[in-house]
């Protein structure tokens, strides 16, 4: 426990150290004059009945000039008291309620002006709410003075429902200067330097005989006052003194000594020794350098193929195996027979403006996304360098501007690219010896108008882990290698997906055929049943026959009963009537 205090106290005292300007605030006097809280009510009482005087305790806090007029911004600090009991006015002592008066509170520069606030509570025993007071306020704006024994107080007084006095001075810390404070300097007279501090402005002031930005230059050059170094070898003038910058086969003070000359056959790996003037030179082997050609030379060191072309070391030299749209020794010669072809079938170009967050607008030209703009890849070489990352799968119309947006936040993101960002995306198909397929996705990018080094770009995509990347990219990450080319592959979407509506509009003319044929069937029958059931039907007493329509079983059958039932009838009416004999 001991010990955390201590680290707790020395972070205080460190803060004190580092801070630059110090604002004293002094309460003096506040007063309540009429005993109540901001409801209007006695602090202490019921209704119009006050039994004492309000137990006043204090929030001071130091805000910004322009700071917002509540107690819960204090940047520059905050102070609490407890309750001062039964009192209505205050008379301020070296201290109250705990806090020590004058309260100082510590900046690292002056900002000319600051807003003081205050808030005031009645406190009130046991568990019961504090009543509030009044919140006071001010701006304070006061000229800062070099130091605490130069300062002077100014008088504020801050009123609103109560009234508080208070007393203010600013100063600078030790060691620290200017208007506001904020330029450190300590004087010295040692091996940093020579000089005192302005008590003004804080600007190093040189000691006699002295000179320079530290003032470590004592002004004396001593390689014009003789040749210290022997046999005219170079003399370099320092702060202090000077230095001899030795040739080969020479050391010491002043190169008096000789270590070897080109009859101890210094030179290694068969390299050449020459002498003049006793400096020895060795003239290197192709593949060796060094003063005396002891180190192995790297031709493939820094790349020097251009356009992301891969170095291979051969003998003493070096080769380069180009990307496709790219030839020369160095892969520095565009071949506009391939690069060209590809960029008009496959470039896609965002530009992306980080200031508003909005993007150009794109249109569909031949099934290829082109960009309303005139700004297309760069003609030159050197600007023509892309990086490249592969994915696994292909790019279509239905993820192919999932791709586009995801590597626009992925570059704005782990580039932290600001402005008018311009991102031009290349992508070709290709097949793996396994059978699966990718995609090389060739990236280039310009933040306001100036190409980022594609070194920067591809760093990127071999650096972040492939889980980060593919939560912006939809299509997963390959990392085994760019594959060659698959000419059966255009990387354009089939037939059918980019015509999808006549396949619609054929199977709709087909299911409407087919309904109409049903419906023509259906009628048909229907038709001929009708014609085929018509039947003659005669009328009872009479020899003539009407066509009756055809009926229904019931109604053939109930016409069949009522003729039955007639006949039936005019038989036993003849029989009544016969006279009997």
């Amino acid at each position: 426990m001991e010990s955390l205090y201590f680290m707790v106290l020395l972070g205080c005292l460190v803060k004190t150290i580092t801070a630059g300007v110090t604002l004293e605030v002094k309460f003096v006097h506040y007063k309540n004059s009429e005993g109540e809280g901001s409801n209007g009510e006695c602090c202490d009482g019921r209704s119009v009945f006050c039994f004492s005087a309000c137990d006043h305790k204090f929030n001071i806090c130091l805000d910004k000039a322009t700071g917002a007029n509540n107690i819960r911004d204090c940047p520059f600090g905050r102070f609490k008291s407890s309750e001062i009991p039964d009192a209505d006015t205050i008379t301020f002592g070296s201290s109250f309620g705990g806090v020590k008066n004058p309260m100082f509170f510590r900046m690292k520069s002056w900002p000319g002006s600051v807003k003081l606030k205050v808030e005031v509570h009645d406190a009130d025993p046991g568990s019961n709410p504090s009543d509030h007071v009044d919140f006071l306020y001010r701006e304070i704006s006061e000229k800062v003075s070099p130091d605490r024994a130069s300062s002077t107080t100014s008088s504020y007084t801050i009123k609103k429902r109560t009234t508080l006095s208070v007393k203010v001075r600013t100063y600078c810390d030790k060691d620290y200067y200017g208007a506001a404070c904020d330029t450190y300097c300590i004087p010295q007279n040692n091996t940093k330097g020579h000089y005192t501090c302005d008590k003004t402005d804080g600007k190093r002031v040189c000691l006699p005989g002295w000179q320079g930005k530290f003032c470590d230059d004592d002004g004396v050059n001593e390689c014009l006052d003789n040749d210290p170094c022997h046999n005219n070898h170079v003399c370099l003038d320092i702060p202090v003194g000077y230095e001899c910058a030795c040739p080969l086969g020479t050391s010491g003070e002043n190169c008096s000594s000789v270590d070897f000359t080109c009859a101890d056959t210094p030179c290694k790996n068969g390299g050449n020794c020459s002498s003049e003037s006793g400096n020895v030179t060795c003239t290197c082997l192709p593949g060796w350098k060094g003063d005396i050609c002891e180190e192995a030379v790297d031709p493939c060191a820094g790349n020097p193929c251009e356009n992301n072309g891969t170095c291979s070391i051969e003998h003493f030299g070096f080769s380069c195996t180009c990307h496709d749209g790219f030839t020369g020794d160095v892969c520095n010669i565009t071949d506009r027979t391939t690069i060209s072809t590809f960029i008009e079938s496959t470039t896609v170009t965002v530009i992306v403006d980080t200031t508003t967050g909005e993007t150009s607008d794109v249109t569909t030209v031949n099934d290829t996304e082109i960009l309303k703009t005139t700004t297309q890849l760069p003609e030159t070489s050197t600007a023509l360098r892309i990086a490249s990352i592969m994915l696994k799968g292909r790019l279509l119309g239905d993820n192919r501007e999932d791709v586009r947006k995801g590597m626009t936040n992925l570059l704005q993101k782990m580039l932290n690219l600001k402005g008018k960002v311009e991102i031009a995306i290349n992508y070709k198909p290709a097949i793996l010896p396994n059978g699966e397929l990718v995609t090389n996705v060739l990236v280039h990018v310009e933040e306001n108008g100036k190409t980022l080094e594609p070194e920067t770009i591809q760093k990127v995509f071999q650096d972040t882990e492939i889980a980060v990347l593919e939560q912006y990219i939809p299509l997963p990450i390959y990392r085994e290698g760019a594959p060659k080319t698959a000419p059966l592959l255009d990387g354009h979407p089939s037939w059918i997906h980019d015509n999808w509506y006549v396949v619609l509009v054929i199977f709709v003319v087909i299911i409407a055929m087919c309904i109409c044929l049903t419906a023509f069937v259906v009628y048909k029958r229907k038709r001929s049943v009708r014609m085929g059931q018509k039947d003659v039907v005669a009328r009872p007493n009479s020899g003539v026959s009407d066509a009756f329509p055809a009926q229904s079983f019931e109604n053939s059958l109930y016409f069949e009963m009522n003729n039955h039932q007639r006949k039936s009838t005019n038989s036993r009416v003849k029989v009544n009537v016969n006279p009997t004999s």
